[in-house]
């Protein structure tokens, strides 16, 4: 099927559809993943009886017919009685995915949660930053209710990207499927509301197809093509106690008939013409689910009412302090900061397993406290510090070559360059703490080593030359200075020669690839006024911006992809690869985007880095507590998601990244 917009391919002996190109693009993105349909029907977990017993199985639906004539394909699929008729109807600037579900068992059948669902296989995988540039999407999912669209935004700069949005019917989550590694999100599915049906009786849905230019555009053309209802929280979905917050619903046509709700609260309005506005105040701390309906289309958002930052830091780093420092003097670990099992109520510490060691991302941990401590003057926390300090030269870090180790016992098996800088940003902030230039010099030995090993070519997070050449130049060190601004220009002259052909690392090419390119020619920007490096840096920017969503919910809304996370630094590795929404690695979009704004005075982006940045705090309780990441999907791979991971463990990077923005 081909029109002037779509080019569309089916596997006939499966009914479905394998290929969606759009004909203008030059480069002929295929924005289907082999191996699953657009809309197929997902073979859900069936129980069948055999030899007196129950078994558990994901039988698939059955092909039973498909015809494909002009600019219509039909495919009837079966199972236990269920059948399943799909349209494809190419249109001349959409396509319509007509559904119906229809009860031929000859009894009711009653359609529970996740027994209902249609894949949406867009190609979100990390091959390479090349191919990812070209062929591959994001892919950012809104499962509301009435209100639902997936939105792909093409990984590199593209005008050509595909949306769907749900005409018909409704869904409330998505899930993933074959999500085995750290550079591919595996298949998405949508998983359909609850319904039943008495025999003879059917369910519709439709979802429209449609060609849009990326991020607003997607928009305005969901609105173009469907009745999507626009949602928009003018300040974010974070709230913060006795603050109040604007929300607006704005429809394709005339508002006639609306209702707003927080549970069963009726929340007050106004519409004008095709907008309705209300406001929204946190009570007390914890997620706030809005319902609405606007001419008969219903949906929903999540906010979340947090303590406010200052509060945030407070109760963290007493936790820490309290919770997660090994003080056990027998033991190598004394002094260490260690993840903190929230179930057991106890440290957790692995050497095999390295990213549950001491070393590493727990890094961050002292990185907050020793800024703490200099911007509150706290003294438990400043102690804390040194006993950390005196770990850290122990096990982790040789103070006469200025290596830093991936593992206690100053394990050599791996030079790992991740570990690096934030060993180095915490030697600066401990000069800037005491003032001892001990610490300035010991940064400086350990910038000079890691260059010695590669740092070159490396993209690291977490690092800002910024601040070490302006800790140097306070030293007094002018020889020094000059040394690090020369390995810096180095640096940079390689990010420019290597443009946006981001390197691979631990992952082929993700959200914190490309963070390290933007923030350091920004650092190079900010240290030499020089406005070609502004220049290149928006050129990064423009990609990493990508990666972030716009859905009506805290965990989502301005959060960049994340999905490999939670298999390697959280408890629960069972739901293995699955998204992570949120998850403290957006501190460092976050980041790039507010130093951004501040450096071209573009107040939009200040606020949009704030936005970003606050939806990680919903990973901080109020008491102190912390997770590493939120799993979100309904399941992956067949395990339930939808929860916080119970492993404190690198999300207070978010905490120490929010002073170097207030710092700017």
């Amino acid at each position: 099927m081909k029109n002037q917009i779509f080019e569309i391919g089916f596997d006939q002996s499966k009914g479905i559809l394998t290929s969606l190109v759009l004909c203008k693009d030059p480069e002929r993105a295929n924005f289907i993943k082999a191996g699953r349909g657009l809309a197929e029907p997902h073979g859900v977990p069936w129980y069948r009886r055999e030899d007196g017993k129950f078994y558990k199985t994901t039988e698939p639906y059955q092909l039973e017919s498909f015809e494909e004539k002009g600019d219509l394909a039909r495919a009837v699929f079966q199972r236990h009685g269920v059948k399943i008729y799909e349209d494809f109807i190419l249109k001349n600037d959409f396509f319509l995915v007509r559904i119906r579900v229809k009860n031929e068992s000859g009894h009711p059948f009653y359609f529970k949660r996740e027994d209902c669902a249609f894949y949406m296989p867009f190609a979100d995988s990390y091959d390479n930053a090349e191919i990812c540039r070209k062929v591959r999407c994001h892919t950012h999912i809104a499962a509301f209710g009435e209100n639902s669209y997936v939105r792909t935004e093409r990984m590199g700069i593209s005008g050509h990207n595909v949306g769907v949005v749900l005409a018909k019917g409704s869904t409330y989550s998505y899930s993933q499927e074959d999500c085995r590694e750290s550079n591919d999100r595996g298949y998405f599915a949508l998983n359909v509301s609850p319904f039943h049906l008495l025999d003879g009786e059917e369910y519709g849905l439709e979802f429209v197809v449609f060609p849009h230019g990326g991020g607003e555009d997607f928009f305005v053309q969901a609105q173009r093509f469907t009745p999507y209802i626009r949602t928009e929280a003018v300040d974010g979905y974070v709230l913060f106690k006795g603050r109040e917050c604007e929300f607006r619903l704005t429809a394709p046509k005339k508002i006639c008939r609306a209702q707003v709700k927080i549970g069963t609260k009726k929340l007050p309005f106004t519409v004008n013409g095709n907008r309705l506005t209300t406001h929204i105040t946190g009570e007390k701390y914890g997620e706030l689910r809005l319902s609405y309906e606007v001419n008969g289309r219903s949906g929903e958002a999540y906010f979340y009412v947090s303590p406010t930052l200052e509060e945030l830091r407070k109760k963290r780093a007493q936790f820490i302090v309290k919770n997660q420092q090994c003080l056990e003097k027998d033991s190598p670990l004394y002094g260490a900061y260690l993840i903190y099992d929230n179930e057991e109520k106890r440290q957790y510490f692995s050497f095999d397993w390295t990213d549950h060691n001491a070393c590493r991302e727990r890094m961050v941990m002292p990185l907050f406290l020793a800024k703490y401590a200099r911007k509150t003057g706290d003294e438990s926390v400043r102690k804390s510090v040194e006993l950390f300090t005196e770990f850290l030269l122990r096990e982790c870090v040789d103070e006469e070559s200025g290596r830093s180790f991936n593992n206690i016992g100053k394990d050599a098996s791996r030079t790992r360059l991740y570990n690096a800088p934030w060993v180095i940003m915490y030697f600066t902030e401990l000069y800037l703490l005491n003032g001892e230039k001990r610490w300035i010099d010991l940064a400086n030995k350990m910038l000079i080593s890691y260059y010695k090993n590669g740092g070159t070519h490396f993209y690291p997070n977490g690092i800002r030359f910024y601040e070490i050449a302006q800790a140097v130049q306070k030293s007094g060190e002018t020889e020094k200075y000059n040394e690090i601004l020369a390995l810096f220009d180095e640096h940079i002259d390689f990010i420019l020669k290597t443009g946006t052909n981001y390197p691979q690392h631990e992952v082929n090419f993700e959200q914190t690839i490309v963070t390290p390119a933007a923030c350091l020619l920004l650092d190079k920007y900010l240290l030499t006024k020089d406005e070609k490096y502004l220049c290149e840096a928006e050129k990064h920017l423009k990609i990493l911006i990508r990666f972030n969503g716009d859905q009506p919910d805290y965990r989502m809304n301005k959060a960049p992809i994340r999905y490999w996370d939670n298999y390697w630094f959280g408890k629960t590795r069972s739901c293995s690869y699955g998204d992570t929404f949120p998850h403290a690695s957006a501190a460092h979009s976050a980041h790039c985007f507010y130093v951004y704004g501040v450096a071209t005075g573009k107040r939009e982006w200040i606020r949009y880095g704030r936005q970003c940045f606050e939806s990680v705090y919903c990973c901080f309780r109020p008491n102190g507590e912390a997770s590493s990441a939120y799993v979100y999907p309904e399941r992956v791979n067949g395990e339930k998601g939808g929860y916080y991971d119970a492993f404190a463990n690198e999300q207070d990077g978010l905490l120490y990244l929010a002073y170097k923005m207030e710092e700017l």
